[in-house]
């Protein structure tokens, strides 16, 4: 039985909420009948919260929320990648109704609102602009020339953004001058590219899991490839905690070609077995078996 991890897009999609005319209903029951168990994580529970930030109604925001915890319920049978309960070991699964893991994550939102801070001081040194807009709003006072933005970091290891980009991502982290860079941005870990722990030594430790993916994820926003703009960190946050969770399936589904395009690096780098498709390849993977039934 495959585990099957969607994307937060999916979701969305599956569930009707997100604006977009597609019907992916017949794709997700025909995988299903395929014995996939779908799972989801927290992860999804922490974007479902940020509707109740939204500029809508308290009513209206409350049905998109109950919709997409309907959904996700449905669709994994209640199914839950978590951390171990003292971070002490391997990520663990469990049946549980999304609406207690939503609770956990509205409980202690003071946690995701520090994560998010962290993501846009991380994503802000990817220009001079991001770079004081953040200083401004958080009245800090680091000074530019010292911060070593991005760019700067890029340029002396000779990395354009717009050349990697065309890279297949298996090919992104063979590169030797992207390497190099990985390097200096793991020094401060007490890390080198070649002790990072991969998949083989933390599948079995969510703490190593957790700090490898975001490690690497994160590489992808510095040096550029495919990255998403600094003021999208929520979704970039977003993005990595999926990851890491996406991590513990036979199969990771997104319907974001750059989400897409990051993961299956970072994946390829770390020696993660997770098959990243698109909707479309999923569901040409599932028309095959059926095909074979």
């Amino acid at each position: 039985m495959p585990l099957t991890y969607l994307d937060h897009n999916i979701i969305g999609i599956a569930a009707g909420a997100d604006g977009k005319d597609m019907n992916i209903a017949p794709l997700l029951e025909n995988a299903k009948s395929q014995s996939h168990q779908f799972v989801y994580s927290p992860a999804h529970c922490e974007e479902i919260a940020v509707i109740l930030r939204s500029d809508i109604d308290r009513e209206t925001a409350d049905t998109y929320v109950w919709q997409l915890l309907n959904k996700l319920s449905e669709l994994t049978d209640n199914l839950e990648f978590l951390p171990p309960w003292d971070r002490i070991g391997a990520s663990i699964q469990k049946r549980e109704e999304p609406i207690e893991c939503f609770k956990r994550v509205v409980e202690y939102y003071d946690l995701t609102l520090s994560s998010e801070s962290l993501q846009k001081f991380i994503m802000s040194f990817k220009s001079p602009e991001a770079f004081t807009e953040f200083q401004q709003e958080y009245e800090t006072d680091i000074d530019p020339a010292s911060a070593k933005l991005y760019a700067e970091r890029r340029q002396r290891h000779n990395i354009n953004p717009i050349v990697i980009s065309n890279l297949s991502p298996e090919k992104v982290l063979e590169q030797p001058s992207i390497l190099a860079m990985f390097n200096e941005e793991l020094w401060g870990q007490g890390l080198r590219v070649d002790t990072i722990p991969k998949f083989g030594q933390f599948k079995d430790s969510f703490v190593d899991q957790e700090n490898s993916i975001n490690l690497t994820m994160l590489l992808m926003e510095k040096i550029g490839y495919r990255a998403d703009p600094w003021k999208k960190y929520r979704s970039t946050l977003h993005d990595i905690t999926h990851t890491i969770y996406a991590s513990n399936a036979d199969y990771f589904i997104t319907n974001d070609s750059k989400t897409l395009a990051r993961v299956k690096a970072t994946y390829a780098f770390l020696d993660v077995p997770t098959e990243v498709c698109s909707l479309q390849e999923f569901e040409a993977i599932v028309n095959a078996a059926g095909k074979d039934l």
